[in-house]
């Protein structure tokens, strides 16, 4: 098998596959939900205790039934009075779960009514709960203006590193000797201001970046959280400074002491300077920050740092100010590095306290373009998730939730794993990776070449065609690959009209990363993932400096520009040997990062088509040597996944003429001429021998086993014209007349005589449950005799979690 031998495996024993599985029935797995989704609402209700938090994760894949489960879980607390904080990953999708939370709660409100006593006493209905939507100043309203009616000083105030609404909302100050609240003069019909002093009860849904805020002081603290889908990213903060900044002098701290009880000290900014230069030097030494003391700076020198470089001078604005008044003052304020270069203070006390051998959330290099590169400092951490009251019962949902990441935050984090067989037809790429440099044209100064540029050329065009052909075959189809390549695909002369024939049909573009969450391609029948999203070592190592800032043990940091490769073993369907040479780091904790950016990402993009509930399995295209939590079907080599010209030719026009000047002269972006088409008919064969067009009838068979025909053959004569009928391949599902006016088109005249090969269909039965069902019952039969097709879900016959389809259907003949 190809992906074998891009392993070197040779005749040894294979690995295990990397993921195991231990499959849940769908029914199944939605009762655990619903019971786990009990015990989290009834911690809520019973309200603060001394004991742990209820903390529970849910793992499982889009297309559970969450949100419906959900509604049932949260309705009584509502009822309850309490608030329920819902995070989401982004603010529109906030507001398609609000509209259908509502829609629920009205349906449920209607079904109430109706099962009420009609000869009892008459109550009106209870009002529904509040349901809404947390926005920033910034967003815009369903009236299209600004929440903020300030949002122009909001921008302002932001630029300038400075908080927005302790300068425009809200402030109480001192003024002869008493205090007094200072508030915006618009604050009465201030959208923002209601939504920041708001304490009702309901469900508010908010995004992920709402997470790492402290809610405003005058809103009401949530009794209950849901945070839905891989949150964790929001948290992870990194900072830098250039190391002219850390060595300069502070002039905004004027004269002030160190400490006002030891004049030996001296004035804090000449002592900054010298602390910030002893700390640059014992990071060019490499001196570990255990032995950071005996050199002369402590944690409590840089804890006092920190506090020192955070009295930074700050504009006199208060928000009953006019706008003109804070915008001149704004105009002459000069921003400082202040809270910059307290953040590394308290980064590098970090570092002595934890006392590793080395700078671990710390890092000194160059940054910058190549003709201007500056030395930088930079710092990681994790941000703690200040939205999240300490004590309210939380509710994780995320299909790719990593124990150890989220265990971060939540400690006594009970995680509850849902595994369902995802109802698809799953085919992996056996021979490469098809990085970026496989589909993006790189410029030579960003290491691209002529032969390289060549290269992802005719890989778009490929893609192109694999797009529009599963489009035209199996169904609407989604194809999401790498963001910048998405405008060459839609708009270049090589792949514009093949992908608009895509489109056309109901299929959709859409970029890896970028899709987490959406619900509109549930009904596709296909998805197409072209690529992964493979972050750099220093990027993933990165963001583990950060998730791990404060761990005693250190990690295992590369220090390279690419990563070692691994073999991994898929999950196939059939048990058979698959195996995959992919890139891994050697640090198990920075593996699982990246892992959380490559593979789960990938995984989310397939799980838009709500893989779980379907009718029929979905066809699913993983078009890159990436080894998936998936249960494979096939694996195939790219030059076999990509379509011939003559299945290309076919799904466009619905009619393949045998005739090569036919096929040429209707195609000649296929064939240059005659020759060419015959060459290649003759090379290839009639359909180009394309295991593409195999797999996608594989694909489409149903549940009994016998592959659905997606291309018949035809006879024909034009009309006046003597001789041997001509012929012709024709997609199955046409009419004749689609039959007749396509040849028609191509011959630019009449055609007659026309004989199309339908095949014979087979109709799906139930057993009959008085008798036994016969032997190969579940196999079709053709002419008497009983043909053992390859089942595109091997192994369907089994009934439990590792099937993709029910019990087994007797097939009846019938003519088309």
């Amino acid at each position: 098998m190809a992906d074998l031998k891009e392993s070197g495996h040779g005749a040894s024993a294979p690995p295990q596959p990397h993921y195991t599985v231990d499959a849940l029935l769908p029914t199944e797995a939605q009762a655990i939900l619903r019971q786990e989704a009990a015990v989290w609402a009834g911690a809520a209700l019973a309200g603060p205790s001394g004991s742990a938090r209820t903390v529970i994760g849910i793992r499982g894949a889009a297309g559970l039934g969450k949100s419906t489960t959900l509604l049932e879980a949260v309705l009584p607390l509502l009822r309850a009075g309490l608030r329920v904080a819902f995070f989401v990953p982004r603010h529109n999708l906030g507001t398609e779960l609000a509209e259908k939370t509502l829609a629920n709660l009205e349906a449920v409100g209607a079904a109430e009514r109706g099962d009420s006593d009609p000869l009892a006493f008459w109550e009106p209905p209870a009002p529904l709960p509040p349901v809404g939507v947390l926005r920033g100043r910034e967003a815009i309203d369903d009236a299209g203006a600004a929440v903020c009616g300030r949002a122009a000083l909001v921008k302002a105030l932001h630029g300038k590193g400075l908080s927005a609404y302790r300068n425009l909302c809200e402030r109480v100050a001192v003024q002869d000797g008493a205090p007094i609240t200072l508030r915006c003069p618009i604050a009465h019909r201030c959208a923002h201001y209601d939504q920041s002093n708001d304490i009702r009860p309901g469900l508010f849904f908010a995004p992920h970046a709402y997470l790492t805020m402290p809610a405003p002081s005058g809103q009401r603290k949530p009794d209950a959280v849901i945070i839905d889908e891989s949150w964790w990213q929001v948290a992870i903060k990194e900072r830098s400074i250039t190391l002219d900044d850390w060595l300069a002098d502070r002039v905004w701290l004027g004269d002030a002491p160190v400490d006002e009880d030891d004049v030996t000290l001296g004035p804090a900014r000449a002592w900054l300077v010298r602390r910030a230069g002893l700390a640059h030097q014992l990071m060019l030494a490499g001196t570990a920050p255990a032995d950071w003391p005996r050199h002369g700076l402590t944690a409590d020198d840089c804890r006092r740092a920190a506090r020192l470089e955070g009295e930074s001078a700050t504009p006199a604005i208060d928000p009953a100010m006019a706008d003109t008044a804070i915008g001149a003052v704004l105009a002459a304020h000069t921003p400082t590095p202040a809270s910059r270069l307290a953040g590394l203070w308290r980064a590098l006390a970090m570092e002595i306290k934890t006392a590793r051998p080395a700078l671990h959330s710390v890092t000194l290099g160059k940054a910058g373009p190549a003709n201007a590169r500056r030395t930088v400092i930079a710092w990681f951490k994790r941000s703690d998730l200040r939205g999240v009251p300490a004590e309210a019962p939380v509710l994780l949902l995320d299909a790719s939730m990593d124990p150890e990441i989220v265990s971060l935050w939540f400690p006594t984090i009970r995680i509850v794993w849902l595994d369902v067989e995802r109802k698809a037809c799953v085919v992996g790429l056996a021979d490469r990776a098809l990085g970026r440099s496989s589909l993006v044209e790189l410029a030579n100064e960003d290491g691209g070449s002529a032969a390289g540029r060549t290269f992802a050329r005719n890989n778009r065009r490929a893609l192109a065609a694999l797009f529009e052909v599963v489009s035209a075959t199996a169904g609407p189809t989604l194809l999401a690959t790498y963001k910048a390549i998405l405008p060459t695909l839609r708009d270049h002369e090589d792949t514009a009209d093949t992908v608009a024939r895509a489109v056309a049909k109901g299929s959709a573009l859409g970029h890896l990363g970028g899709l987490r969450g959406s619900d509109a391609y549930r009904a596709y029948a296909a998805v197409i993932v072209a690529g992964r999203l493979q972050a750099t070592v220093l990027a993933v190592e990165n963001i583990a400096r950060a998730l791990y800032f404060d761990a005693d043990t250190p990690l295992a940091f590369l220090g390279a520009n690419r990563l070692p490769k691994v073999e991994r073993r898929r999950r196939m369907r059939d048990d058979s040997d698959s195996v995959a040479l992919v890139e891994a780091h050697p640090d198990p904790r920075i593996q699982a990062v990246l892992e959380q950016c490559r593979e789960r990402e990938l995984e989310q993009v397939l799980d838009r088509l709500r893989l779980i509930h379907r009718d029929r399995p979905a066809l699913v295209i993983v078009a890159s040597s990436v080894v998936l939590d998936l249960t494979y079907d096939a694996v195939l080599p790219w030059s076999d996944l990509t379509p011939s010209r003559a299945v290309s030719a076919l799904v466009r026009g619905g009619v393949l003429p045998a005739n090569a000047g036919l096929r040429a002269a209707a195609f000649p972006d296929l064939w240059a001429s005659a020759d060419a088409a015959k060459k290649d008919g003759q090379r290839t064969g009639q359909l180009g021998d394309n295991p593409l067009w195999e797999l996608i009838q594989r694909a489409l068979s149903p549940n009994c086993g016998a592959a659905k025909t997606l291309a018949v053959d035809a006879t024909y004569r034009r009309a006046g014209v003597r001789g041997l009928p001509s012929a012709a391949k024709v997609l199955a599902g046409l009419t004749d007349a689609e039959i007749t006016a396509a040849l028609e088109a191509l011959h630019g005249g009449a055609i007659t005589g026309l004989q199309v090969a339908r095949p014979v269909t087979v109709e799906a039965v139930p057993e009959d449950p008085a008798g036994a069902p016969e032997p190969h019952a579940h196999l079709p039969a053709v002419g008497g005799i009983v043909v053992p097709f390859p089942d595109a879900n091997a192994g369907a016959g089994r009934t439990g979690a590792g099937s993709n389809g029910g019990a087994r259907l007797r097939p009846r003949i019938s003519a088309a």
